[in-house]
């Protein structure tokens, strides 16, 4: 079992007003807590700090056109010096972990066919090496060398790290499933495929059920229910979470929800031939 709690929200986390006692909660349980946060309340932050291990703003985009893309109301560019002023300030933090959100799959089709909504977000990755030089300035880092096409994690300091985020459609749904009867079909198909998600830890909703999919606000991925006496441990070690963990670790998705994921396919590279030779012409621009 984990030793470590993430808040997380399909909202904003710290416009909970319960994030305080949540925070104290888990940590009087003796769990580390890792907060996720869009960067808007920072100042919020102020009342739990040092109770929190890793901070991760969802900062998304480092472009003003990709910002636009948000609806925010706050100009781009306060936005943005707000997080890197608040990131110089508190270095103290174990970790601070900045998502940038990027398009590298199919150029070809963000460029020039269509989704022209969705062609600021892809050219954020011409501007990626511009924001890590500005964040290594800040930081008197020095030079940072990375792979903008294949790198997940850009290490800025033992403390701060850049995480990037792989955009897919779905990520702006609402219902990440194909139809909504998925729980009263019978499956016993195997589809293959994995799920990085998966592995990044269950999401506990607020009536007590403990959910796969940590992106599933609807429970419809649950395979519990925390109640006195059946705790956390339980529910991950049960028979049903097993076979789907083992089912996964073998390429294989068993779960009916899970089969009907629209992003069941995200992390297989290439997607296709077309997508293998966009990558071959990125890399040569990029790297």
């Amino acid at each position: 079992m984990t030793g470590r709690v993430a808040v997380v929200g399909v909202g904003e986390p710290l416009a909970n007003p319960e994030y305080e006692n949540i925070i104290e909660n888990a940590r009087s349980l003796g769990l580390e807590v890792s907060l996720q946060t869009n960067g808007y309340s920072l100042s919020r932050l102020a009342k739990v700090k040092g109770k929190v291990l890793e901070l991760r703003i969802s900062l998304q985009t480092i472009t003003a056109a990709a910002y636009r893309t948000k609806n925010y109301s706050v100009a781009f560019e306060k936005y943005l010096s707000t997080i890197l002023d608040f990131v110089v300030q508190h270095a103290d933090y174990h970790k601070v972990v900045l998502s940038v959100l990027l398009i590298r799959n199919n150029p070809i089709k963000y460029l020039f066919i269509g989704a022209e909504d969705h062609r600021p977000i892809f050219l954020q990755i011409f501007r990626l090496r511009d924001f890590v030089n500005r964040l290594s300035a800040l930081m008197n880092a020095g030079v940072i060398r990375f792979n903008p096409l294949l790198d997940n994690r850009i290490d800025i300091t033992p403390n701060l790290e850049v995480n990037i985020d792989e955009f897919v459609p779905w990520l702006g749904d609402v219902d990440l499933f194909e139809n909504e009867d998925a729980h009263v079909a019978s499956r016993t198909r195997r589809t293959p495929g994995g799920c990085r998600l998966f592995k990044s830890g269950s999401m506990i909703l607020s009536d007590g059920r403990v959910c796969m999919c940590c992106r599933d606000a609807e429970g419809r991925t649950a395979v519990g229910q925390l109640e006195r006496g059946k705790g956390l441990a339980d529910i991950l070690n049960s028979d049903k979470y097993g076979r789907i963990h083992r089912a996964f670790e073998k390429e294989d998705i068993i779960d009916p929800f899970c089969q009907l994921c629209k992003g069941a396919n995200r992390y297989k590279f290439p997607v296709n031939i077309l997508d293998f030779f966009d990558r071959r012409l990125m890399n040569r621009v990029l790297v």
